[in-house]
């Protein structure tokens, strides 16, 4: 029923309002208005908002009150909880085709052999300090050898290196296997190479004490190494008991794949990485600085960072309007923080999306800038100098960003030049303002390093897979744990079929 037949007939009590009186132009609006409802409940029930109960009931309610268009998916009160998923599947296969799906078997790993576990002390002495690497990072072929600068940060992620991890052997005879299995024994204890390890070194196959035996494609299980008929190929881990990376990828086991194929996301290595360090340990020095520092007498220090922080978000607002009235790309697509708390800005990185953090390097660098006399002369040196080190790092930062903005996927080998001038001062001015270096600012060298083969990493971002991920986090949690598999695909097949037919009517 269309507004103004509504209208109408709520003012006439009814009279003379038969089903005659509607003209072809109301029934087209019912007809278009039942299709968007019905869109619209299919929308909500596929991305987990609704439940199959919610949707059959309000079809049904929808229904009975006189609208159109999801006439097929209602169900009774009574039934809609317990046959509201069956019901559904049952009438959305006319619409939607099933999802194709193929079950294969996969082999597994034990948690225990694929997690990462917290590294041992005299690996932990590496990470607290940035200065002192050890011989790790000076056999590293892309940091010393090339640039002094570059000793900042310990890798620290799974798969790096993992050639000079694993190691595959040729066991050529019964004798050679003999050897091997009597000094093959099984370590539980944590600290220790867990699994079936070599209690001591190997000589004729270089293998090293604490090698440890991994399945492979010619020993799936590696009890039964004993028994495997000679010649065979076999691998052994070879990290050592501090080796963070506990496994060897199985994607590096695809010809082809290597290390240079997988490619730094600059969400998380730049955006999660050191800039959003820098974003919020400059925020909290500006908190504590006398910037915004209530002239009430008698206030702790907790009611003071409470009111500096009411001052910077009114600053932060007004950031945001004047930006949005001078970009039409920032009004139209940039990403504002709705909230700024004291406890976002508590840890070494910000506790907002990537985005939002991103957008606020603008923001940071215009108070800095617009401070500028307030702090060069009031606090101790130390804060003088590290507020001006904070400046030019976040000239920096937004020179690289820049740079990235300005050009397409191409980067030719002077741009990258570029790219690694501004991160490579930005880093460095950072360091010596006393910002945490973390292991991301390492990356973002490999990341810069990489551009002119991999392209711009601006075009490779994982933004996109990112709100997937967030869509099919939504689907995961909406279906039951019977069937999960099949009903997650089926709800993203029916997804993609009503994008595809939204952006192709015909």
């Amino acid at each position: 029923m269309s507004f103004k037949r509504a209208r109408a007939e709520q003012q006439s009590g009814g009279y003379g309002l038969d089903d005659a009186w509607v003209c072809d132009a109301d029934r087209d609006l019912e007809v278009q208005a039942g299709a968007n409802f019905r869109k619209l409940l299919l929308e909500k029930y596929t991305d987990g908002s609704f439940t199959a109960a919610d949707t059959c009931l309000l079809a049904f309610f929808h229904t009975a009150s006189g609208g159109i268009g999801a006439e097929d998916l209602g169900l009774a009160p009574e039934q809609a909880s317990r046959h509201g998923s069956e019901h559904l599947r049952c009438h959305l296969r006319k619409e939607f085709s099933e999802p194709h799906v193929q079950w294969i078997k996969v082999p597994m790993n034990t948690k225990k052999s694929i997690g990462r576990h917290a590294p041992e002390p005299d690996v932990a002495k590496f990470l607290e300090s940035d200065r002192t690497l050890g011989d790790l990072y000076e056999k590293h072929p892309d940091v010393s050898t090339l640039h002094d600068d570059l000793r900042l940060a310990i890798v620290d992620f799974k798969a790096d290196w993992p050639a000079g991890w694993s190691q595959e052997v040729t066991i050529l005879n019964g004798e050679m296997q003999k050897a091997i299995y009597r000094i093959l024994v099984y370590r539980s204890k944590r600290g220790q190479a867990l699994g079936r390890t070599l209690q001591q070194a190997f000589e004729p196959l270089g293998l090293p004490k604490g090698a440890r035996l991994e399945p492979s494609a010619q020993v799936p299980d590696v009890g039964l190494f004993e028994t495997l008929e000679c010649p065979f190929v076999c691998q052994f881990y070879v990290g050592g008991p501090h080796g963070r990376v506990l496994h060897d990828s199985p994607f590096l086991k695809i010809p082809g794949v290597d290390l240079s194929t997988w490619c730094i996301d600059l969400l998380h290595s730049w955006h999660f990485g050191p800039l959003s360090t820098y974003v919020t340990v400059t925020l909290q020095h500006l908190l504590q600085s006398p910037i915004w520092k209530s002239s009430i007498p008698g206030l702790d220090k907790d009611e003071n960072s409470k009111l500096s922080l009411m001052a910077l978000k009114a600053e932060l607002w007004t950031h945001y309007k004047n930006r949005r009235n001078r970009d039409p790309n920032w009004k139209k697509k940039g990403s504002e923080v709705w909230n700024l708390t004291l406890n976002m800005l508590s840890d070494k990185y910000l506790k907002a999306k990537a985005a939002e953090t991103h957008g606020l390097l603008g923001f940071v660098l215009e108070m800095l800038q617009k401070h500028a006399s307030t702090l060069s002369s009031t606090g101790t040196q130390q804060d003088q100098v590290r507020f001006q080190l904070l400046t030019h790092a976040g000239v920096s930062a937004e020179a690289f960003d820049g740079v990235l903005a300005s050009h397409e996927r191409k980067i030719d080998q002077s741009v990258a030049e570029d790219l690694f001038s501004h991160y490579n001062r930005f880093i460095v001015l950072c360091d010596r303002a006393g910002l945490p270096i973390l292991p991301k600012a390492h990356l973002m060298y490999h990341c810069v390093q990489r551009s002119p083969a991999k392209g711009n990493p601006r075009l490779y971002t994982t933004y996109v897979d990112e709100s997937y991920n967030g869509a099919i986090a939504r689907v995961c949690r909406s279906v039951h744990r019977r069937g999960w598999a099949l009903a997650v695909y089926r709800k993203l097949e029916m997804i993609e079929q009503m994008q595809a037919k939204a952006e192709d009517p015909s």
